[in-house]
């Protein structure tokens, strides 16, 4: 049923799955007493395409519908809020994945700005002490977002990191045996 506990109750939402029909997911979701729910904007397998398929001046291909999460009732838009992909990584040493991650992140949340989202989540910064381009991209797309608010996903741990700034664990296993050596 609905909520009663309004006094010094906080807003809680659940984190769902992507699918194609999101209106029986909020409806139980309501129902078992959440407020809202977290859902992923895109498929967790879409990659936009590759940098250099389009040619120079061209425009990025848009979403399929069967790619992106859909709202069919503009009253859904308070109570579903979007989640950004978690594999965008803008300051990826592979230039192919930085690239790919800057034009996903500005398409993804330009998506959510069209679906009139009140919220997004943003993923946490993959390398904290290299965020340059991660930064950018968002700044760049808040000039296009009037009334949609971005949550940023913060650890609440830090990973341990290595002389070069990056985080431990995260090299190749030849290079985690030459630091036991």
């Amino acid at each position: 049923g609905k909520r009663t506990d309004y006094g010094d109750a906080r807003y809680a939402g659940v984190e769902v799955k992507f699918t194609s029909d999101i209106d029986p997911v909020v409806q139980d979701s309501l129902l078992c007493g959440f407020d809202f729910i977290v859902a992923p904007l895109v498929r967790p397998d879409y990659r936009p395409p590759p940098p250099g398929s389009a040619g120079k001046g061209q425009l990025v291909a848009p979403f399929k519908r069967q790619d992106v999460l859909y709202l069919p009732s503009q009253q859904r838009t308070s109570q579903v809020v979007g989640q950004v992909s978690a594999w965008i990584d803008p300051d990826s040493d592979d230039a192919g994945l930085a690239s790919q991650s800057v034009v996903c992140l500005k398409q993804e949340l330009a998506w959510a700005a069209h679906l009139g989202l009140q919220a997004v989540v943003l993923p946490p910064v993959p390398q904290p002490l290299r965020s340059a381009n991660y930064s950018q991209a968002v700044q760049q797309s808040l000039s296009g977002l009037s009334h949609m608010a971005l949550w940023l996903t913060v650890p609440l741990t830090v990973p341990a990191t290595s002389a070069s700034g990056t985080a431990e664990g995260t090299g190749s296993t030849s290079a985690a045996a030459a630091r036991q050596a």
